[in-house]
């Protein structure tokens, strides 16, 4: 645990990720194993989000979180969480209630919405197949 001075103080390739509660806590940027606080912070805020209001989730409030921890921790954070709203592929539809989101997605940044948990795993996984490089990602899911 760090303070806000002793973070700005920070030798390179060690970071200061902020937690929910405010605190700061030292990560080093691809030390290869995701750091449990960092990991544990993302999804319980995301859920915290989801479960305030499951009508608007804090779509934005997920980028944030999987933005934040990846630039914590030098990995691509692929924030896998329950989103209401429309399908990606076919907006026309009305909003469902059984859509999972992708989070900086493994093909560049942005969001894929994909009707079911299930779904969104096998996409995120099909897609990590495809990469050069399937390390440099690291996927945090809402239970």
């Amino acid at each position: 645990m760090v303070t806000l001075d002793q973070a700005k103080e920070l030798p390179e390739g060690l970071n200061a990720y902020k937690r929910g509660d405010g605190t700061r806590v030292v990560v080093a940027e691809n030390a290869g194993e995701f750091p449990e606080a960092v990991r544990q912070d993302v999804i319980s805020r995301a859920a915290a989000s989801w479960v305030q209001n499951p009508e608007a989730p804090g779509f934005g409030g997920y980028h944030m979180l999987a933005d934040d921890a990846s630039r914590a921790t030098g990995k691509h954070v692929v924030l896998i969480a329950p989103f209401h709203g429309y399908l990606a592929d076919d907006p026309g539809d009305g909003p469902s209630y059984d859509i999972w989101l992708a989070i900086n997605k493994p093909d560049g940044l942005g969001y894929q919405t994909v009707s079911g948990k299930a779904e969104v795993l096998a996409w995120v996984q099909a897609a990590f197949d495809a990469s050069p490089d399937p390390s440099i990602y690291e996927v945090l899911v809402v239970e």
